[in-house]
């Protein structure tokens, strides 16, 4: 029994690493008003990812779609990032969900921040 619930705990350490990591965004805190919400048809979006534990691979999606590779961060170490985004040629607020993905052996965590931008040379009406 005592084995059991050591493989047990064990294992439950293993899936919480891929929980460890940090994604904050400046677009999380753009006011209504904010300049920084009206883009040109390629836009990005600003992120920073931290690593919180051992070695972790990570990657980024834009509404559920990879936008880079797999890369790897070490306990400690930090990146800044700038999303690509493709804003369609129409007028009115567009949604992006931009997420960092951690992946550990046998889990993965999604941490995500909703952004509304805003094409200022839409050639289309509302």
């Amino acid at each position: 029994m005592k084995y059991l619930i050591l493989i047990l705990l064990f294992s439950l350490s293993a899936s919480i690493q891929a929980y460890q990591h940090l994604h904050s965004s400046p677009a999380d805190t753009w006011p209504k008003d904010s300049l920084e919400r009206y883009q040109t048809a390629k836009a990005f979006i600003p992120i920073a990812i931290t690593n919180q534990g051992e070695n972790m691979s990570y990657y980024l999606e834009v509404n559920n779609q990879p936008v880079t590779d797999v890369f790897i961060l070490q306990d400690g170490e930090s990146v800044s990032l700038d999303v690509p985004i493709q804003l369609k040629d129409k007028q009115g607020g567009q949604l992006f969900k931009v997420c960092s993905v951690s992946l550990a052996d046998i889990s993965g965590a999604r941490i995500c921040s909703n952004v509304e931008l805003f094409n200022l040379y839409a050639s289309e009406p509302i």
